[in-house]
């Protein structure tokens, strides 16, 4: 078996108890320039309790290949489009160049690879200085014999601490396998020890795979598996493994008369062996698919194209319990051009939020979301386009794994003395139409076993993840404690609670909503006192009463920016509502 090492300290501390938080910063956009801010870079960023996004100038465009990654605190380090790696500041990190090496990644230079899934960071385990790996997958062109297919898979390693932070790339473009191989579906799971992560590769057109761990030591090939599944060809899709590590999925499609392949696995932790095949064919006319699972790993989330499928992987016969939980609604983007984009389903990613993202199937500024995951059938309240991104994005979405997987406790592989000491963690939202019920969603890693809330006004709760109706308007602060027989964490966030069905507190947002300037000739910004806490809809109508922009303002915006670019001098006239009616209007002048 093929081994790849290198010398470096190793630091024997537990992982557990960490925050982890590598998956907060997600980045989107392309074409950044300074005279049309609807292009360029977006981040959300998930540290808050409601993410927050905003625009951001960058060189780097990304395409289908999209991948990040954030110190344990949730801080930026670097990113890469499959070209080369940027560091924290956006700009090419020191030997950050030259990615990939081949024809087609010179041809696609300017906008990255379109390769969904073609990277992966992931913390070297347990490594005193915290270094990181970037796995990723060469993209080559097809043959008489191959469609586009992978010919390497690489790992490239980054010190953050050099270049006085601002990190460089200590080695790169270190041939793990060299063959034919799919094109990307890069996902890795925690090792069974808590530590170390797995890697499942497979060959082009084939069930084969290759298993890749990743430990102290290196990148170790352990072995070469032969699964004797037809495949009938390959195609665009994703992979993914459950976030407790039991299940492997991967969701190739295919085209219209052969369908899609849908292939389900259990997962052995231990031995980094797939077993229990099940497979589902469905025609359904889609080419835009991808896969994503519920935090609590029960549930299997299909998109594919016009429609959202459910599956509950905790069930005997997993595929007779496909739901379809959205049908694809209709909605398309016009740019100032009137060229009209459509927001299908594509790929998805489930984020730190405990909410699972869809991107669209086009350049479009939308990302669809599930919004309870964790629940079954309608109940996972299915947004489609309810958030709305700053600038356009070319369908990527980022690729993460699970950071918060602990050791599989009783396991004959869990033997570093690593436990499960359970981290807390919540995020809440306020009931838009009950003012004063809070919705309050647990968060917690490492296996905790009891819950106990405290929600600020003498009132306690046991429940996993529950309600809570205040009496009175105010600042609360609530705190989760979770434990387990290892341990026990306690996480607190401020929550302020009030009553927006108020007269004055109506007029005093109205006054504290900015729209400037005014008079304007290019853009006009829109500004909340602070982060939205229900969905907003903005309309600009010119002298006939004729919508000629509008902006459909999800939770957790603060800030944006619209280009009034195409429209003639003059004055217009806006209005702004949510669901309790108009909360502000006005006129705007365009010079």
């Amino acid at each position: 078996m093929k081994k790849i090492t290198f010398t470096l300290y190793i630091s024997l501390l537990s992982i557990c108890g960490i925050a982890q938080e590598h998956d907060n910063t997600w980045l989107f956009g392309y074409s950044s320039n300074p005279t049309d801010l609807s292009f360029g870079g977006t981040v959300i960023d998930f540290k808050e309790n409601l993410p927050t996004m905003y625009y951001q100038y960058r060189e780097m465009n990304f395409d289908a290949m999209n991948t990040s990654i954030s110190d344990a605190e949730g801080n930026l380090l670097f990113y890469t489009n499959g070209i080369y790696i940027a560091d924290s500041t956006h700009q090419q990190m020191e030997n950050g160049d030259g990615l990939n090496p081949g024809e087609y990644t010179d041809d696609h230079a300017e906008y990255g690879l379109i390769q969904v899934q073609g990277a992966i960071a992931l913390p070297v385990p347990t490594i005193l200085g915290n270094m990181y790996y970037l796995i990723h997958k060469a993209k080559a062109y097809p043959t008489s014999t191959l469609g586009l297919h992978s010919t390497h898979l690489y790992y490239s390693l980054v010190n953050p601490t050099l270049n006085n932070g601002l990190g460089e790339a200590i080695e790169k473009n270190q041939i793990v396998i060299q063959d034919t191989l799919e094109v990307g579906k890069i996902t890795a799971a925690k090792h069974a020890n808590g530590r170390d992560w797995w890697l499942l590769i497979f060959e082009y057109d084939s069930a084969n795979y290759y298993r890749v761990l990743l430990t102290p030591d290196g990148v170790e090939v352990i072995g070469k598996e032969e699964y004797d599944i037809p495949l009938f060809m390959e195609g665009l899709g994703q992979a993914a493994f459950s976030p407790d590590g039991s299940k492997f999925v991967r969701l190739n499609g295919i085209n219209i008369e052969l369908g899609n392949f849908l292939d389900v696995y259990d997962f052995d932790r231990c031995t980094g062996l797939l077993s229990n095949h099940q497979r589902l064919n469905y025609i359904d006319g889609a080419w835009l698919v991808g896969v994503a699972i519920s935090p609590n790993s029960r549930f299997l989330y299909v998109a594919s194209y016009d429609y959202l499928y459910q599956f509950d992987l905790w069930a005997d016969d997993i595929f007779a319990t496909k739901d379809t939980v959205a049908i694809y609604d209709g909605f398309e983007v016009v740019f100032p051009s009137q060229l009209t984009l459509p927001t299908h389903f594509s790929f998805m990613q489930l984020a730190p939020d405990g909410k699972i993202y869809s991107a669209t199937s086009g350049a479009v500024n939308y990302l669809h979301v599930i919004n309870k995951p964790n629940e079954k059938g309608d109940a996972c309240e299915v947004l489609q386009h309810s958030v709305e991104l700053p600038t356009y994005n070319l369908f990527s979405m980022p690729n993460f794994p699970n950071y918060r997987l602990g050791p599989l406790d009783g396991s004959v592989c869990d033997n570093l003395g690593i436990n499960n000491v359970p981290l807390a963690d919540f995020r809440y939202e306020l009931d838009t139409i009950e003012n004063m019920s809070v919705d309050f969603r647990d968060l917690s890693s490492y296996e905790p076993a009891t819950w106990s809330w405290d929600f600020g006004d003498t009132n306690t709760s046991q429940d996993t993840c529950p309600v809570h109706v205040y009496d009175a308007e105010g600042i609360y602060e609530v705190c989760l404690t979770v434990s387990n027989e290892y341990g026990e964490d306690t996480r607190c966030r401020t929550v302020e609670v009030e009553d927006m069905t108020t007269a004055t507190e109506a007029t005093e947002l109205e006054a504290n909503i900015l729209v400037y300037p005014n008079p304007t000739s290019i853009d006009l910004t829109l500004q909340f006192p602070k982060v939205l806490q229900e969905k907003t809809e903005w309309f600009l109508y010119n002298e006939l009463g004729q919508v000629v922009r509008e902006l459909h303002l999800s939770i957790g915006f603060q800030k944006h920016t619209i280009s009034l670019a195409g429209l003639a001098k003059g004055i217009y006239f806006y209005t702004m509502k949510n669901k309790k009616g108009i909360i502000k209007s006005g006129r705007v002048v365009k010079t």
